[in-house]
């Protein structure tokens, strides 16, 4: 509808050449969303795992509205058909993708995790099972702040 206004990915923005608006954040800034400002409102100290969606933030130069993609899996993977190499090959590829995997970021428009963020996506990989044993093995690291 001319005229109007909403919400979408910064990636489809720019995969699309969409205008993107500066939005007011607490501090009083308008700012422009980019992969700076995106991933500067995701360093938010004040964000945990419950939060998928960011509206505000103290940091004067984030920007105020966003969201993290995400997956929802089972906490125990030891359900229906599935078998343990499926369940590993799960979280194998998402620890690679909160990884090694954010290299690739700034190609697909996507801002990079700060280390908050994967501190806590480290520790709910870390908590997922397959009955009663841990998937990833504890050569697995996490990373400190």
């Amino acid at each position: 509808i001319p005229g109007s206004i909403a919400y979408m990915s910064y990636a489809f923005s720019k995969q699309h050449k969409l205008t993107n608006g500066n939005i007011e954040n607490k501090s009083g800034n308008f700012v422009q969303p980019s992969l700076r400002t995106i991933s500067l409102a995701a360093s938010d100290e004040n964000l945990s795992n419950s939060k998928m969606m960011l509206i505000g933030t103290n940091i004067p130069d984030a920007y105020p509205i966003i969201t993290f993609s995400y997956i929802i899996l089972f906490k125990n993977q030891q359900y229906q058909y599935r078998n343990l190499e499926k369940a590993e090959t799960l979280l194998e590829f998402l620890w690679w993708a909160t990884h090694d995997g954010q290299r690739f970021n700034e190609n697909l428009s996507y801002g990079i995790l700060p280390p908050n963020i994967i501190n806590q996506v480290e520790k709910i990989l870390k908590s997922v099972k397959f009955g009663e044993t841990p998937i990833l093995k504890d050569s697995v690291t996490i990373h400190d702040k």
